[in-house]
């Protein structure tokens, strides 16, 4: 299954230097310009991890597993159905998701919430730290440690490990 992610969950592997399992995990990871755009303006306001990020996308002069991709003139009108409280990267997103058939890397609440009520198959951030462990890329310990720098950084969890949410 192909992969779109908004802002939210490439931003927290890439705050703490690890976007290396997102690309572990999914060969490729595409964004929308809107997504692009959020990074670009990260930089500008000072957050320094998106510049190590912008190595990873690939654009036509440069190569990496994050692509941008571009919504069909269809996509775009789909545009003004969606809720107004969703910001233009998980819009974006959300629309590619649902007519592409894509998994959507999101931790926006509202989001998620929209994805749920619309049978959009989605993820996050503590739903990609699962997976790496259980396709064995990294180990539990590991993963609870770069879940709690993340926590430190400000991400908001649901539990401060990942122990309950993984049957080993």
């Amino acid at each position: 299954m192909k992969v779109i992610s908004n802002t939210t969950v490439i931003s927290n592997f890439s705050e703490i230097h690890r976007v290396d399992l997102l690309e572990s995990l999914f060969s490729e990871i595409y964004i929308t310009s809107s997504v692009y755009e959020e990074i670009i303006t990260g930089i500008e306001t000072g957050y320094d991890f998106y510049k190590t990020l912008l190595a990873k996308i690939n654009t036509r002069s440069e190569s990496g597993f994050i692509h941008l991709i571009e919504l069909s003139n269809d996509e775009l009108l789909k545009l003004i159905e969606l809720p107004s409280s969703l910001h233009k990267g998980e819009s974006s997103s959300i629309i590619i998701a649902q007519n592409r058939e894509y998994l959507f890397l999101t931790d926006d609440r509202l989001a998620r919430n929209y994805c749920k009520q619309n049978q959009i198959s989605f993820s996050g951030t503590i739903g990609c730290l699962i997976l790496s462990v259980r396709k064995k890329i990294l180990d539990l310990q590991t993963a609870n440690e770069i879940l709690a720098k993340m926590i430190q950084n400000g991400f908001y969890s649901p539990a401060p490990k990942l122990d309950d949410f993984i049957n080993l």
